[in-house]
């Protein structure tokens, strides 16, 4: 088998010699060179393409954003940022991730044994999943062009809706800051209220609701005890879980503490979970591009109350992985391209 081709790109000497330090002693990845700025790294491209990019964000002669945008349009390579989690960084990070990014990681700031063997297994298992990812997904996906046929498990039929409390709950993971982006800009703010759960650092959610505010939708990170306004978007705060609980006929978030148990922080499946029983068929539960099988247990639930439930298809997902899951554990209704999901949910509310 083949090693992982890395290419790091970082104007800093010192976070360019430790993430080559991390990731080649590992043995099925191999660095294949580094490069301080993005023209040096297009001509290392240029003549051996890798597998993998590290990208950060500040440097001369022209940024990563930039960098990425043009690199997205000529080459398939997942690149993953390297980003300092500081509001600027969160912000700079989660632009990247709309425009095809995979995934990202801390900036190093400390060259010891102990704090490298900290962030080490994370920094390796990252590159290692954005070298499985689909980025065809990433253009196909969010250029509204889609090629995949709606899959359909028979007629289903749902009671009425009661417009108090029509909910939409999202979940995702690897790729999913673009997916929910290009749910969320095709649809307009009405009297029902969005849920949304990412695997994603604290800062990293705050940030994603502030930008989703600027689509026309009020957007918040969800907050302990809020009640749950229409027209509103609720993001589950970072490492920590959010639930949805029903008082006198009233939606209500709760956050509770990850569990030791949680792999996935925010856990998708508990939202699900407490959904089904908040909303049962009064929902829409939504299942993304992710890597791993959160969501899906707490989809069938959703579905078994009554929710009308859907997937992601494997054509536009980055990463198929909860997709798959939720489909295979017959958790899902409507198996669809990612331009297509808007629609639907439009359609049944």
């Amino acid at each position: 088998m083949s090693r992982i081709k890395v290419l790091i790109v970082d104007d800093s000497a010192v976070v360019r010699q430790m993430l080559s330090k991390m990731l080649s002693e590992d043995d099925e990845i191999e660095v294949v060179g580094t490069a301080i700025d993005p023209i040096f790294a297009m001509q290392k491209i240029m003549k051996d393409p890798p597998d993998v990019i590290t990208l950060d964000v500040e440097m001369p002669r022209m940024d990563g954003l930039t960098f990425l945008e043009k690199l997205m349009k000529a080459y398939s390579i997942p690149v993953v940022m390297v980003s300092a989690f500081t509001k600027q960084g969160c912000d700079t990070t989660l632009k990247a991730l709309i425009l095809g990014a995979v995934d990202f990681i801390e900036k190093p700031a400390r060259n010891t044994p102990e704090y490298l063997g900290v962030i080490k297994q994370e920094i390796i298992g990252k590159v290692k999943n954005a070298a499985r990812v689909n980025l065809k997904a990433c253009r196909t996906g969010l250029s509204g062009v889609g090629t995949a046929a709606v899959s359909q498990q028979g007629k289903i039929e749902r009671p009425v809706w009661n417009c108090a409390s029509k909910v939409v709950a999202i979940g995702a993971s690897t790729g999913g800051v673009a997916a929910v982006s290009t749910i969320i800009n095709s649809l307009r703010p009405d009297d029902y209220t969005i849920f949304i759960t990412l695997h994603m650092p604290a800062t990293f959610t705050r940030s994603f609701a502030e930008r989703l505010g600027s689509t026309g939708w009020s957007s918040s990170e969800a907050g302990n005890g809020q009640e749950a306004q229409p027209h509103h978007i609720y993001v589950a705060p970072g490492g920590r879980n959010m639930i949805v609980e029903r008082r006198n006929g009233v939606l209500f978030t709760k956050i509770k503490e990850c569990d030791k148990t949680d792999i996935y922080k925010p856990n998708v499946n508990k939202t699900f979970a407490s959904m089904a029983r908040a909303a049962g068929p009064e929902a829409i539960g939504v299942i993304l591009t992710g890597m791993g099988d959160d969501g899906a247990q707490g989809l069938l639930m959703m579905k078994q109350a009554g929710a009308l439930t859907i997937a992601q298809n494997k054509e536009t997902s980055m990463v198929f992985g909860m997709p798959q899951k939720a489909i295979e554990a017959g958790a899902v209704d409507y198996t669809l391209a990612l331009e297509q999901i808007a629609g639907k949910i439009r359609q049944y509310i």
